[in-house]
Parts: C-alpha cells; structure tokens; sequence
C-alpha cells in the first residue's frame, strides 16, 4: 500500500520511507538467509542465477514497472517465446532472439506492454 500511493499513507501517518527501507531489508535478510542454506546444499558460483536475473529484470521492463498484471502476462509471453524459438531454431538462437525481439518491442513501446507513462498533475 506504501509503495501503490505514499502520498495516501503519508496522510495515515505511516512513515513511507521507514516502512519502504524495513521492507526492503526484511527482503534481503530473508535472501541472505535462503542463500545461507543453500550453499552447503549445492556447487555455488559466482555467476549462478545470473541469466535467470536478467531474464527477471528484462520480462518486469516488458511488462511494465507499474503493471503488476502486465509483469506476470509479459513473463508467461516471453517463456512461451522463448519456447516457441527453442522448437523451431533450436537452443542457439533462443537467448539472442528472445532479448532481440526485447529490444525490439522497448523501442516500439518504452513503458513496456502494459505499463503507463507517468504523467504529473499540477
């Protein structure tokens, strides 16, 4: 609710950015802590995860930042893409078609697919 209109809870008297920086390090700890328990569990590297963080990074733009819904149908589009690329080029040319067509639909729409320019009222 904080992050969806802070200027709303501000008038409740919640404290935006404290409740904003305890959400966000609530997160991290959680992060720290699954990362702790995996580690013993598994060959850690450096690098791991990074694609599957770009993709993440790369399907949140598509959709748009402020489109949750758009976030989650982008994420099913690019997938299925994806897929769709692997069974008819084959696996080589999944991860420099799939981020080309990206590129190509950021360019054609900037706030991704589904999200909004942000527009200030005065």
């Amino acid at each position: 609710a904080v992050v969806q209109n802070p200027n709303a809870a501000r008038l409740m008297g919640i404290p935006v950015r404290r409740a904003i920086m305890a959400a966000f390090a609530v997160s991290t700890l959680f992060a720290g802590v699954a990362g702790a328990l995996v580690a013993p569990l598994f060959n850690v590297q450096a690098d791991m995860g990074t694609l599957f963080g770009l993709k993440a990074f790369v399907v949140a733009i598509l959709g748009g930042i402020t489109s949750a819904w758009g976030v989650m149908l982008a994420g099913l589009l690019f997938g299925v893409a994806e897929g769709l690329i692997t069974v008819a080029l084959g696996s080589g040319y999944t991860q420099i078609i799939s981020f080309a067509l990206v590129i190509a639909i950021l360019a054609m729409r900037p706030n991704g697919l589904f999200g909004r320019a942000a527009v200030r009222k005065v």
